[in-house]
């Protein structure tokens, strides 16, 4: 990977049923301030909404190993399992569930 370029982490979600955008914007706001924006790499993070339910996180790393490192500190913070815990199980077996990662070659 080229130093100079950036990573995209793409990470689709759908929240459980009975929870509102209110609780998940809530949620979003403490995973930032006290998670993600502490994290070695991290540059910034957008959320986006699809329909309904459905979200997906932006988020942009320096590396593919700050964005794999951060996934492993993610287990055991609780900004994160709050999170986390707002959201359906992801089923393994769609391919657009989960969490990706994009190297950034161009921005317009």
């Amino acid at each position: 990977m080229n130093k100079n370029k950036q990573l995209l982490e793409w990470a689709p979600f759908t929240i459980k049923e009975g929870v509102t955008e209110a609780e998940l914007m809530q949620a979003s706001e403490v995973l930032q301030k006290d998670f993600l924006q502490n994290q070695k790499g991290f540059l910034k993070r957008d959320l986006l909404e699809k329909f309904d339910r459905n979200y997906i996180d932006l988020v942009y790393w320096e590396t593919i190993e700050d964005a794999k490192n951060a996934l492993g500190n993610a287990e055991k913070n609780p900004a994160c399992h709050a999170y986390f815990e707002l959201m359906e199980e992801v089923d393994h077996s769609q391919s657009e569930q989960g969490v990706s990662h994009f190297e950034i070659l161009r921005s317009y």
